[in-house]
């Protein structure tokens, strides 16, 4: 399996370079297959979150859109797909950022009976408790 970094995504998604974005289509049609997806890290969802954001001034709702095909798509396996999809449906339940969302599913899964936080959105999430 190989694994795909957060700016391989993006030239992937937005086709915003012309030469990267021919270079990643390319090794995309020659690697990520459904037989044999490639990998996509719960880090790197987050950055692309991030990156969207910051970077393109994507709104939230546009964000979770690309979010939604990402992890839809057959040629790319997402790590913890069924914590990213839980934490996707808390974005629109909540306003809260993805990132956050993900943070307190993942801590979750690892046992944690919260996640302490100071980020007021994040803490209307149940897995968040405001300090």
């Amino acid at each position: 399996m190989i694994g795909l970094d957060t700016n391989v995504l993006v030239r992937f998604l937005l086709r915003d370079d012309p030469v990267q974005s021919q270079k990643v289509r390319d090794f995309m049609n020659s690697h990520c297959t459904e037989a044999s997806p490639c990998l996509i890290s719960s880090i790197v969802l987050c950055e692309l979150a991030w990156v969207l954001e910051s970077c393109f001034s994507y709104s939230k709702h546009e964000i979770h859109e690309v979010l939604a095909r990402v992890l839809q798509t057959s040629r790319l396996r997402v790590e913890n797909v069924n914590a990213a999809q839980a934490a996707l449906r808390d974005c629109h339940k909540t306003g809260a950022d993805f990132s956050d969302s993900l943070i307190g599913r993942l801590n979750r899964l690892s046992e944690c009976d919260y996640t302490a936080t100071f980020d007021k959105r994040a803490g209307r999430l149940p897995m968040f408790r405001i300090l």
